[in-house]
């Protein structure tokens, strides 16, 4: 999966200031990069056989567990020269999807790309980074945010203090009720 660099990966990094590494939660970050490599490998081809059969293999063992009575429109699946195995096809079904789902979300991102105007930084392949990386951050959103806390009793306004406090939040209002508090943003 190629990206475009923007020449600006060192700003890129600055802006994830929220210490939070989409690129793992991403799809991406669920590949399995050594299945890919063995693709381009000598003997690629039959890796990548392998690997569809097994995702057949899982597809109609799924199908006759979940539908067992109805006719099997496999029966000359017994020809497979691969053994099964449940694990195996399990892992190549969720290699599949995440491949699948890292084609969709840089599918969405050369779209956020051409809206915004701004170029997908190299090594980012996580909308929410790209997001960052266009409006300078969670830090910057937190910084500027005017925080609306209700507390109920003593406790939990020492306790909202000290959070607070923690994170060098200065603009926020304590609210006795619910209500008070979500009464500006309420439609």
């Amino acid at each position: 999966m190629a990206l475009r660099s923007s020449g600006t990966d060192a700003q890129f990094l600055r802006n994830m200031q929220c210490g939070c590494n989409y690129e793992k939660l991403s799809a991406v970050g669920h590949i399995n990069l050594g299945l890919l490599q063995s693709f381009e490998k000598d003997g690629g081809e039959q890796c990548f056989l392998d690997f569809m059969v097994r995702n057949f293999q899982y597809a109609t063992h799924h199908r006759r567990r979940m539908l067992p009575s109805v006719e099997d429109i496999f029966a000359n699946e017994d020809k497979d020269t691969l053994p099964y195995s449940e694990r195996d096809a399990k892992d190549a079904v969720m290699q599949r999807f995440w491949l699948e789902q890292a084609g969709r979300t840089q599918n969405v991102l050369n779209e956020l790309s051409k809206q915004y105007g701004v170029p997908i930084p190299e090594g980012c392949h996580s909308i929410l980074d790209y997001m960052d990386y266009v409006d300078y951050g969670h830090d910057q959103r937190k910084r500027n945010a005017s925080w609306h806390v209700s507390c109920f009793s003593d406790a939990d306004r020492k306790r909202v203090k000290k959070v607070l406090k923690d994170f060098r939040v200065k603009n926020y209002t304590m609210h006795a009720m619910i209500d008070d508090c979500i009464a500006d943003f309420a439609l």
